[in-house]
């Protein structure tokens, strides 16, 4: 019984230190923490009226795609666990982001496209960052994530316009402006030395070392709103009648008079051929 004892003892204890390490090794995976600054601007040179008309209510969404896995021995980041619809996008994604050069056309297009499953997929896609003022978001988590530019659009209407290569939508009150989608991961390397991204990803080790901030420049698009042009009713020109109340005494004096001129001209022509 005492063997018993001392097993069954043991046993626990052993119970004990592994599930102390289990909760520790929880702790400290849950205690890394992350936080990757975004900035959203839109590109500068914007007509002033166009840029008060629409900025004021303009929010950024943002979608998260893929998470970032570090592979140290390459000082590279690659992309798994796509989220359900983006996925069909991964094999393009890396190979856009293994040639150097790739085109900002190119990378624009996959953007689009991203936009375009976003709004295909009728609200099942859920973002991480919804509705946030333009500005710097905060991402906890490390990945390749979607940022989508709008504004306010009419009830019912789509916050993208698959007719403007998927761009967000803002409706100002004289103009309408399209937002292209763009991308970006966290980390990153910047593509320039300013800090802005230039419509491009990096993932290698080539461009310098990986930032947890970075600044994306949104192109946009514009147009004004067409007025409704208030037609004037035609101007009705009225014909008096001998109806109406205050001519019809004239038109009678009118008209006898008329009747005394022609019977005095046909008497006097008379009167003449007598003499004759």
């Amino acid at each position: 019984m005492q063997k018993m004892r001392v097993r069954i003892g043991a046993l626990f204890m052993a119970l004990c230190v592994a599930l102390t390490f289990v909760l520790n090794a929880g702790a400290a995976y849950a205690s890394e923490s992350y936080n990757f600054a975004l900035t959203v601007q839109l590109v500068d040179g914007l007509p002033a009226d166009v840029l008060a008309d629409v900025e004021k209510d303009l929010v950024v969404d943002v979608y998260k795609m893929a998470d970032a896995i570090y592979e140290e021995d390459t000082d590279t980041y690659g992309y798994a666990n796509w989220a359900d619809g983006f996925v069909a996008l991964a094999d393009r994604f890396e190979i856009l982001a293994a040639n150097r050069d790739s085109k900002a056309s190119d990378w624009q297009a996959l953007y689009a496209d991203a936009a375009a499953i976003v709004a295909n997929a009728g609200g099942k896609i859920t973002p991480v960052i919804k509705g946030a003022k333009l500005g710097t978001v905060s991402l906890d988590a490390k990945g390749l994530y979607l940022v989508i530019t709008h504004g306010a659009v009419p009830s019912g209407e789509s916050e993208i316009d698959a007719k403007k290569d998927y761009a967000g939508v803002a409706n100002g009150a004289k103009y309408k402006a399209f937002f292209l989608p763009t991308m970006v991961a966290a980390p990153t390397k910047w593509a320039d030395e300013s800090g802005d991204m230039a419509g491009v990803i990096y993932t290698d080790a080539s461009s310098g070392s990986w930032k947890d901030s970075a600044t994306v420049l949104v192109k946009l698009s514009y147009e004004e709103i067409p007025t409704e042009k208030v037609t004037p009713p035609p101007s009705k020109r009225v014909v008096p009648t001998g109806d109406d109340n205050h001519l019809g005494p004239l038109y009678a004096v009118m008209a006898v008079s008329g009747a005394l001129f022609v019977g005095l001209a046909v008497a006097g022509a008379l009167q003449k051929r007598k003499e004759n």
